[in-house]
C-alpha cells in the first residue's frame, strides 16, 4: 500500500495551514509545516525534543526537556487541533497527517487506504479458517499485524479525543490552583496587571486539560492571607500550588513563578519569565504550559 506522494502531502498542508481551524494559530502552523517538511525530507530520525525546543520553540542550547516541557505539550495542543480539524472541516479530505501519540514524527495517509485495511483485514481472518486453527503459520502472523496496525491507525487517525479539556480527563492527574500574583506594590497598575496575569494563566491551564485547576475565586481568598501551604491544598481539595509575583518596569513586565508542593512545601519548578505588556496571553500561554509540564512529571515519577 503506497502512501501519498510529497507534492500531495504539501498540498494537504496548506488546506490545513489555510482552514479556519489554523486560523490564529501562528506557533501550532509553524510546528507542523516543520514536521511536515524534515519528515518529507527524510530526516524524521531527527525529530527529537531537544531538536524541536531549540530550533523551533527558540530555546538555548542549555535547554532541559526534562524540566522545561513546552514541546511536549505544544504537540499535543497541535496533535489535538488537528484532530478537531479533521472531525469539522477535513473531515472529507482524501489525504491524513497525524502525530502519533508519544511520537513527533507525522504520518501521512490516504483516507481511502485506511479505510480499505479496516475493512479488508478482519474479513481475511474470518475467512481464513486454516489460519484460525493454526495461530503458529506466516499467514495467521502477517494477517494478525496486519490487524493490529490497522487498529493502531484508525484509532490514531479517527477517534477523536474531544474530552481533552474535560475536567473528568483532568481528575485522573494532578490539581493545582494559582494563587493570586502578588504585585510589585499597591499601585493601581502594579495591582491590576497581577490580577490580569493570574486570570490568564488560571484560564490557560484549564485550556490545556492535563492539570485540574481549582477556580479563581476559589483561589482569591488566600491573597495575602497567613495560612500554611498544607492548609491551602487541604481547603482547595489541590496537590500544587503556584505562587508568583508580577512587576512592571518601563515597557517590560517581569514575572517570576514557583510551583509547590502543597503537602512537603516544596518547590519543584521554578520560571522566570520577561515580556512586553503586549504579549502578556502569549507569555500567560507559555508559563501554564510550563507549569504545567512540570506539576505532569512530577505527579508521574
Amino acid at each position: 500500500m503506497q502512501g501519498p506522494s510529497s507534492d500531495i502531502v504539501r498540498e494537504q498542508l496548506e488546506r490545513i495551514l489555510g482552514s479556519e481551524a489554523f486560523a490564529g494559530a501562528g506557533r501550532h502552523s509553524r510546528v507542523l509545516r516543520y514536521l511536515v517538511e524534515r519528515t518529507l525530507a527524510g530526516e524524521g530520525d531527527q525529530l527529537k525534543e531537544y531538536v524541536l525546543g531549540t530550533e523551533v520553540f527558540d530555546r538555548p542550547d542549555s535547554y532541559d526537556p526534562r524540566i522545561d516541557s513546552i514541546v511536549r505539550v505544544e504537540v499535543r495542543r497541535l496533535r489535538s487541533r488537528l484532530e478537531d480539524y479533521y472531525r469539522g472541516l477535513g473531515a472529507g479530505d482524501s489525504v491524513l497527517i497525524t502525530i502519533p501519540r508519544g511520537a513527533y514524527v507525522p504520518i501521512f495517509q490516504l483516507r481511502a487506504d485506511v479505510a480499505h485495511v479496516a475493512e479488508a483485514v478482519p474479513a481475511a481472518v474470518v475467512q481464513d479458517k486454516g489460519v484460525a486453527r493454526d495461530r503458529r503459520s506466516p499467514s495467521f502472523a502477517v494477517i494478525a499485524a496486519a490487524v493490529v496496525v490497522s487498529i493502531g491507525l484508525i484509532v490514531g487517525t479517527l477517534a477523536l479525543n474531544s474530552s481533552r479539556t474535560s475536567s473528568a480527563q483532568a481528575s485522573t492527574g494532578p490539581s493545582m490552583a494559582i494563587l493570586p500574583f502578588e504585585p510589585f506594590s499597591t499601585g493601581e497598575q502594579d495591582v491590576l496587571l497581577a490580577a490580569q496575569i493570574t486570570d490568564a494563566v488560571t484560564t490557560e491551564l484549564a485550556r490545556l486539560g492535563t492539570v485540574s485547576v481549582a477556580s479563581r475565586t476559589s483561589a482569591s481568598q488566600y491573597n495575602g492571607a497567613v495560612r500554611s501551604m498544607s492548609d491551602i491544598v487541604k481547603a482547595l481539595d489541590v496537590r500544587f500550588v503556584m505562587e508568583a509575583s508580577a512587576v512592571l518596569t518601563g515597557d517590560e513586565v517581569r514575572v517570576s513563578a514557583r510551583l509547590v508542593h502543597g503537602v512537603l512545601d516544596r518547590k519543584i519548578w521554578v520560571g522566570q519569565y520577561a515580556f512586553a505588556p503586549s504579549e502578556l496571553p502569549a507569555a500567560a500561554r507559555q508559563i501554564a504550559a510550563e507549569a504545567a509540564g512540570a506539576a505532569v512529571t512530577y505527579h508521574n515519577r
